[in-house]
């Protein structure tokens, strides 16, 4: 069979991993990447000292899932091995809190606790490893060019770049992120492409990594990634972190702008210190920040399908990672599918060597269902939870919620008391199954239903009001001159 003039774009986690899968195969690959840094050979020092101006959320908290795990352990147990020895940590939800509820298929209800850029270093430095692939840094795509041959779809010949040299392809993977070009370009140039999906976030994120005090560990915390929850206007969490750091993030709604100010250390400090669950993270004894604190907002649920009417759009022309779908980060699936689906994709392309839109059609097989069921599933919670912060009535068949705040409001609290309904979450959460899969266990369900009358209240000024936080936003927020 004849093989492929493959050409990537993007050398983030989801371009590494189908570049890492085809070369692993035995077929080239060329990575193009637009950042010119290379990581550092310690992937302990490339959150300090690896610039990726392209990835607006290259130092943003990361969780990597169990299914991020299992896609590791099955397609690069080198990486995940070397990620372990350099100092990231794993989470076991099984022996923690299915206890005797685990079942086979649950050895991978762990997660990797590690920053993006330790881990997107170590992958990418298995991936220059490997002697059929070639990565191009400061390589910036501008379009593809095609090969109209009379059929409906146009084919991929070459990818272009800013300096208009072009790069002959059989197949292109846009793995390039939310910035891509290749989509714009290609709708542009008067190729119908699908319809994305889009419903915004409403959130925007504030979040500062710190780092342990030499001796110390981590306080006493409880939950399943660690101190989390959602309050009457934030969404707080710790991202736990590689080498003895972590991330504290608060997520308020885009719609009050007074909460703009948490942006300010000082301001973000004092706010940070009014939950009793994070309190004990943040004390100079205990650990030192070692970032500012970083805004992220302007956030998007996107959902682009893969085929057009049956067929791609593009023969020879995959997107893979946000450029396919891309979630609220919160929810962590974003790297997780981006890694899983670009070995996949790279096995695909394997198996139909010759034939692209095979590969099109087994890709969105395998893939385009579970895609969109995250996506809405994120939406929905994005959607059913700025509702709330904004005063609106629950409503829905489940304990008169959405499902989206049924899961949020009484299956994750249940998780803490029973450990089969703690296998059936944690599954969802992890994306060990489909996210659809929890709403047709009726017999979980009702499990989580009896026991919502047990479910532990908050202790009294645990977490800060909403009227509390805009008081502490009131009186370190400078009066405007006059």
């Amino acid at each position: 069979m004849p093989k492929n003039n493959v050409v990537v774009i993007g050398a983030g986690p989801a371009g590494l991993a189908v570049g890492l899968s085809l070369a692993r195969r035995g077929r080239p690959v060329t990575i193009l990447e637009r950042d010119l840094e290379r990581p550092p050979d310690n992937p302990a020092d490339a959150f300090e000292h690896w610039a990726r101006p392209g990835v607006s959320h290259h130092r943003l908290p990361h969780s990597l899932l169990g299914r991020t795990r299992r896609t590791l352990r099955e397609y690069a147990p080198d990486v995940l091995e070397a990620m372990l020895h350099a100092g990231a940590w794993e989470n076991d939800f099984g022996a923690r809190l299915l206890r005797d509820a685990v079942a086979p298929g649950d050895e991978d209800l762990v997660a990797i606790h590690c920053r993006r850029p330790f881990f997107e270093a170590l992958l990418r430095r298995t991936a220059q490893d490997e002697p059929l692939v070639s990565i191009v840094s400061g390589a910036k795509v501008e379009g593809l060019t095609l090969q109209p041959d009379g059929t409906a779809a146009p084919r991929v010949a070459g990818v272009r770049l800013h300096d208009q040299t072009v790069l002959d392809a059989d197949v292109v993977v846009d793995a390039g992120g939310r910035r891509s070009p290749i989509r714009s370009s290609l709708k542009q140039a008067g190729v119908p492409m699908p319809t994305a999906q889009t419903e915004p976030c409403g959130l925007v994120y504030y979040c500062r990594y710190y780092r342990l005090a030499d001796g110390t560990d981590y306080p006493a915390w409880t939950g399943v990634f660690g101190p989390s929850g959602t309050t009457e206007c934030v969404r707080f969490s710790i991202f736990f972190g590689d080498n003895q750091t972590f991330a504290i993030v608060l997520g308020v709604p885009t719609s009050v702008h007074s909460f703009r100010a948490l942006a300010r250390e000082p301001i973000y400090t004092m706010a940070v210190s009014q939950f009793k669950a994070l309190a004990p993270f943040i004390h100079p004894t205990v650990a030192e920040p070692i970032t500012d604190v970083v805004a992220f907002g302007s956030l998007q649920n996107v959902f682009v399908p893969a085929l057009l009417n049956g067929a791609p759009p593009v023969r020879g022309l995959h997107f893979l990672g946000d450029a396919y779908c891309h979630t609220n980060p919160l929810f962590a699936f974003g790297l997780c599918l981006a890694l899983d689906y670009g070995f996949r994709l790279g096995h695909i392309i394997e198996e139909h060597p010759a034939d692209v839109v095979g590969q099109a059609l087994a890709f969105a097989e395998a893939t385009s269902m579970e895609a969109e069921q995250c996506f809405h599933a994120v939406a929905e919670e994005d959607r059913d939870r700025t509702l709330a912060w904004d005063g609106a009535p629950p409503s829905g068949p489940w304990l008169g919620r959405t499902f989206a705040g049924f899961v949020r409001q009484c299956a994750q609290p249940a998780v803490m008391l029973d450990p089969i309904v703690a296998r059936a979450v944690l599954r969802r959460t992890q994306l060990l199954d489909l996210p659809d899969d929890l709403m047709q266990q009726e017999a979980i369900l009702q499990r989580i239903i009896a026991l919502q009358s047990a479910l532990p209240k908050p202790a009294p000024g645990s977490v800060p009001s909403k009227d509390e936080l805009l008081e502490i936003v009131a009186k370190t927020t400078p009066a405007p001159a006059e």
